[in-house]
């Protein structure tokens, strides 16, 4: 188990934690590799798996709330081992589960593959954010262009989002219509293989942090990451692009497990917040269960920028 940083302080601040995931990228990049991740296809509006050689780096980068479409990866990702080529592959347990049985019915090697699951807190359909979107672009009259569910815009530590759209408008602000643990998949509520050792890597944010060093200040952002055989220890400690990449002792990570713990005990909410969502829509649904949150999130906002001035 470890907490790191990238040392590259652009790198940091474009990412949604310590940069973890960059840094991986930067090792298979250099070396000729593909690395696979999720972006947002504005086009079709949904998010999905897709490659390096298909877009660039930065989109790839970054956490996105959303189920993501794998469609043909698993057979790309194949292709490109059995012809030699390195490749990192990041995605949800269930999708870097699904990839490992794939390979493993295929008969194809792992040698070259960096598979890195991140640590999820489960994933929405992508037909709720497509209702938001839609929302938000009726509401300032042009197309979405840019979405950031972690633009840090106060820092690591703060939940808040960031919208572009074509004609010029940018939203902002510390609470989304978007997030909300009602809204998961059904099966994410029950799922425990953020925990498996399927994949070489974990990463995600040190949430632990707080309870590990409660006198760390830091908020551009702290990246977690566990290494689940001797071949990811191997990697990790041969990048150099880290600005530390310190060992910390297990009961650091135990914010995983009351996580998980936690979503199982709302599914009685989900379910009654689906049945709503059925008879009036998600967003008439969801606007008037989040309108006391978004007041409260904001007026915490507007009290912060009082004590500042």
């Amino acid at each position: 188990y470890y907490m790191a940083k990238a040392a590259k302080e652009s790198i940091v601040k474009s990412s949604s934690s310590g940069g973890a995931f960059s840094i991986l990228a930067d090792k298979v990049l250099s070396s000729g590799g593909v690395v696979y991740g999720a972006r947002y296809d504005f086009e079709n509006e949904r998010l999905i798996q897709d490659s390096t050689e298909n877009c660039s780096l930065a989109e790839l980068r970054k956490s996105k709330y959303i189920e993501s479409y794998t469609g043909a990866i698993f057979k790309d990702v194949g292709d490109k081992l059995s012809n030699g080529i390195n490749v990192l592959y990041v995605g949800t347990p269930c999708q870097v589960e699904g990839l490992s049985q794939y390979l493993h019915t295929k008969r194809i090697s792992r040698d070259n593959l960096i598979l890195v699951q991140f640590v999820c807190h489960g994933v929405p359909a992508n037909k709720f954010f497509t209702e938001y979107k839609h929302y938000e672009e009726k509401k300032h009259r042009s197309k979405l262009i840019s979405f950031d569910f972690r633009p840090k815009i106060r820092g690591w530590r703060y939940s808040d989002w960031k919208m572009e759209f074509a004609n010029g408008d940018i939203d902002k602000g510390p609470y989304c219509y978007f997030r909300s643990d009602n809204i998961l998949r059904k099966s994410c509520y029950n799922c425990k293989r953020v925990l498996n050792e399927t994949p070489d890597i974990t990463i995600g944010d040190f949430w632990g942090i707080q309870k590990f060093q409660p006198e760390n200040k830091d908020n551009d952002g702290i990246s977690l990451v566990i290494a689940h055989n001797p071949k990811a220890v191997e990697i990790l400690e041969s990048i150099n692009g880290f600005r530390y990449l310190k060992e910390i002792p297990e009961p650091a990570v135990d914010y995983i497990r009351r996580e998980i713990s936690t979503r199982q005990g709302k599914t009685g909410r989900r379910d009654a917040f689906m049945l709503e969502v059925g008879i009036h829509g998600y967003m008439k649904t969801v606007k008037r269960n989040a309108a006391k949150k978004i007041f409260r999130a904001r007026m915490k906002d507007q009290i912060r920028k009082l004590f500042r001035r």
